[in-house]
């Protein structure tokens, strides 16, 4: 894994017009929220529904267009390309749906849909070349080659989502982007995935960001976290360090959560649980997003949007009282 970032996303805003009871109103989806994804490393971005997490991923692709910010892809900046520079963007930048049965053609055989982006970008020229590749890509993920003459509802789940994977593979991708490509799988076949997503990532030199709601997958899967709430980043860390000693309130309420496998442990433990609903993107808190549901809130957090604060090498929390976040007993 390089330390050169691949990706640079510097502070990202992603507002929808939507139409409310009395008006027009604004969703504030993503909030000056700024990464860097390196060459060769998976950062994990987790949150809750509504976090934002997904329009990140989307903005990425330019399926959603930023409100305001930048996206450097090798320093270039594509906040705003069009035409064939869009194009070769989404070449570069893949994505994996979460339910790989709607990600599919249904009236197509899966060999045609993992085919359609070597016909987009010009990446195989007669269909024999096209059918030599396909072959060479369903070998990758671990499908016999005679599956590409068959239809999504013909596979299980986890044999289309690995369709999905050869797909986005297609293009020859520098980044992939995992938006809960594991959620909609039984607890086998998601062990299965993940598992030939990091093989993938080794042999091939890939990128990955990893989208989702399990913790302990996230821990399984990435070489650093972002957490995000109602849009905005609470913290950035080292996955090590990150799941040894949270800096946020937040963090460290979704860490509380993970079963531990150890049953005298897990039924002595200390959680913290957070009380109450999401707050409304359409009307966010002021202050610190967060502070509707912190147990460390206090007067000032309505006041003061927080910096992110520097808690070790390469390790933020946006959090004006993160030195006083407890350990976590795991």
């Amino acid at each position: 894994m390089s330390d050169t970032p691949l990706l640079s996303v510097q502070d990202l805003q992603v507002h929808f017009s939507v139409s409310t009871p009395t008006g027009r109103g604004t969703v504030h989806a993503v909030e000056n929220i700024s990464f860097d994804l390196r060459r060769g490393e998976t950062l994990g971005l987790v949150g809750e529904s509504g976090s934002g997490k997904s329009t990140i991923a989307n903005a990425l692709m330019r399926l959603e267009t930023p409100t305001a910010g930048k996206l450097l892809l090798d320093g270039k900046d594509v906040t705003r390309v069009k035409g064939r520079e869009l194009k070769e963007l989404r070449r570069r930048i893949a994505m994996v749906f979460q339910d790989p049965f709607s990600a599919l053609n249904p009236r197509q055989t899966v060999g045609a849909s993992v085919a359609e982006p070597l016909v987009v970008h010009g990446l195989a020229g007669a269909a024999s070349s096209r059918r030599a590749r396909v072959n060479e890509l369903f070998g990758l993920v671990g499908l016999p080659e005679r599956f590409a003459d068959r239809y999504p509802h013909e596979l299980s789940g986890g044999q289309r989502q690995r369709v999905c994977i050869a797909r986005a593979l297609a293009g020859e991708p520098d980044i992939i982007i995992l938006d809960e490509a594991t959620a909609s799988l039984d607890v086998s076949v998601q062990a299965q995935i993940m598992n030939l997503l990091k093989r993938l990532q080794a042999d091939l030199g890939l990128t990955h960001l990893f989208v989702a709601h399990d913790l302990a997958a996230v821990e399984y899967m990435s070489h650093r976290v972002l957490v995000m709430y109602l849009g905005r980043l609470m913290e950035l860390s080292p996955k090590v360090e990150l799941y040894r000693a949270p800096g946020h309130p937040y963090t460290q309420a979704l860490l509380s959560a993970i079963p531990l496998a150890d049953p005298l442990q897990e039924r002595n433990r200390e959680r913290t649980l957070l009380q109450g609903d999401v707050p409304s993107p359409l009307n966010p808190p002021s202050g610190c997003v967060f502070r509707t549901r912190c147990p460390l809130a206090i007067s000032e957090c309505a006041d003061v949007v927080p910096e992110p604060v520097v808690l070790g090498e390469d390790h933020v929390a946006a959090c004006i009282r993160t030195a006083e976040v407890p350990l976590l007993n795991r």
